[in-house]
């Protein structure tokens, strides 16, 4: 019963225990075209696993940083035909393997690929493929409005003579990272499920192994436990044979000397029982005290056992469970690093496209195009989460081509202004100043002018400040 019970308790400890994460192997460099292929041919196989491995993979291929930055630069994503092909695909193999969110998932993001061009109506696909999709998307997505896939029919029914209202470049540019943007977010979003998902399948793997370990260490205790019983028994029951031989033995004699005594006297045939009984007695005695000591003996091996065979479970489970937890813990920072990669390389690419907007309004003020090149200026002032060095340079840029209001509100979003920023504090007095908020101008103009070179201009506005206070002052 204690055995059993130690057991039991060593058995609960070791289900908190995890076993070692198995690192995947790199693999080779495939391109996304050949991952595309490959899965194509595990679909039609009727692998859907593999397809799902494949297809994913080309997928994210297809989202490459190049491809994105041309996509944002150029309004054209040359993989978009192939990108839209790998996710429908993908969605048919996660539907016929009974993943419906994750299919759902996918029809999402194929919604998504077609703001950038409509190209799903003209994907090459056979009638049954393109039937079964639609239905699956209408089920999973009801909103999803997708045109029937029909390539053959696409340049045939093709709109003609349409007059397109076209956008600018920096609204179409601003569309387009919109867009990107949201991929983007999708895929990070998708990508931290499927690590989670990962770690949660390794960490359910591990209990179970680290069960049936100590399954397996609870029967090795009990049979050895079995084993120890079995031999004590049997010394006991020897003890009890040899001292049954001895009690027949010594009745024996005594009988033997009542039979020669009885012809002398009865006295004598009565102190040769009353000496047989004592002895008889003795000998009972002292088999009683070698049962008592056998039976002692067998107690405290039975004892000593259970007590070897918890301290070597306990010791191998905290040995297991400690060396799981630190493999947790690195493949938990190992995924956190990758995550955390994946964000600022996203972060990277937004600031990079923030600079080319910055270096396409300069082009635009530089050859006249004040409007263009304002309205960058202010689209780029308004946008959420815009690091504060490119919020300068486009407050900054609209002072340069004299858009005052919008400056004095791009300025308003930088402030209050850190030490080193009094170039920017003179640029927000000076727009300040030119759209009538002279005494707000001019405070701004004392915080500037001590750390800042006394141009002509400088001096020029400084003078214009302090007149029309000191006019507005006198009246």
């Amino acid at each position: 019963m204690r055995t059993s019970a130690l057991l039991r308790v060593a058995a609960l400890l070791a289900v908190v225990s995890a076993s070692v994460f198995a690192a995947a192997a790199p693999a080779a460099a495939i391109s996304p075209d050949q991952l595309l292929d490959r899965g194509l041919t595990s679909y039609r196989a009727g692998d859907y696993a593999a397809a799902i491995v494949d297809l994913q993979a080309a997928a994210q291929g297809f989202l490459s940083p190049d491809q994105m930055q041309a996509y944002v630069n150029t309004g054209r994503f040359a993989e978009l035909q192939s990108f839209e092909r790998s996710l429908v695909f993908l969605a048919l193999s996660q539907s016929h393997l009974g993943r419906a969110a994750d299919a759902r998932e996918t029809v999402v993001r194929l919604m998504a690929a077609e703001r950038i061009t409509p190209t799903y109506a003209t994907l090459p696909l056979d009638p049954t493929t393109g039937s079964e999709f639609d239905r699956l998307a209408r089920s999973l997505v009801p909103t999803a409005n997708l045109p029937a896939n029909a390539p053959q029919l696409a340049s045939a029914n093709a709109p003609s003579e349409k007059v397109t209202v076209k956008k600018t470049l920096a609204e179409e540019r601003a569309d387009r990272q919109a867009i990107i943007d949201e991929i983007v977010a999708r895929e990070r979003a998708r990508i931290q499920r499927e690590a989670d998902a990962r770690i949660a399948a390794e960490r359910d793997a591990a209990n179970k192994a680290a069960a049936e370990r100590v399954a397996a260490v609870e029967r090795d205790a009990e049979q050895r436990i079995a084993e120890m019983q079995s031999n004590t028994q049997q010394q006991v029951s020897a003890i009890q044979s040899e001292t049954a031989q001895k009690l027949s033995a010594t009745q024996s004699e005594a009988q033997q000397r009542v039979s020669a005594a009885e012809t002398d006297a009865n006295q004598r045939v009565s102190a040769a029982q009353a000496e047989a009984q004592r002895k008889i007695a003795e000998a009972q005695q002292q088999a009683d005290a070698r049962l008592a000591a056998a039976r002692h003996e067998q107690e405290q091996a039975i004892a000593a056992a259970e007590a070897e065979a918890q301290r070597k479970a306990d010791a191998r489970i905290a040995e297991i469970q400690q060396q799981t937890e630190a493999k947790i813990a690195t493949e938990r920072e190992a995924a956190a690093k990758e995550a955390a990669q994946r964000v600022a390389d996203a972060d990277a690419e937004a600031r990079r496209g923030y600079l080319a907007s910055l270096r396409q309004a300069e082009a635009f003020a530089t050859n006249g195009n004040v409007d263009a090149a304002n309205t960058l200026y202010t689209r780029l002032a308004n946008s959420a989460g815009i690091p504060r060095d490119v919020l300068g340079e486009a407050a900054v840029g609209l002072y340069q081509t004299g858009a005052f209001p919008l400056a004095v509100q791009a300025f308003q979003r930088l402030a209050p202004f850190a030490k080193g920023e009094e170039d920017l504090r003179y640029y927000n007095a000076v727009s300040l100043y030119e759209t009538g908020s002279y005494e707000a101008a001019q405070k701004e103009l004392n915080c500037a002018l001590p750390f800042i070179q006394i141009t002509d201009d400088v001096a020029r506005y400084r003078a214009k400040i302090e007149q029309t206070v000191a006019q507005q002052a006198s009246k």
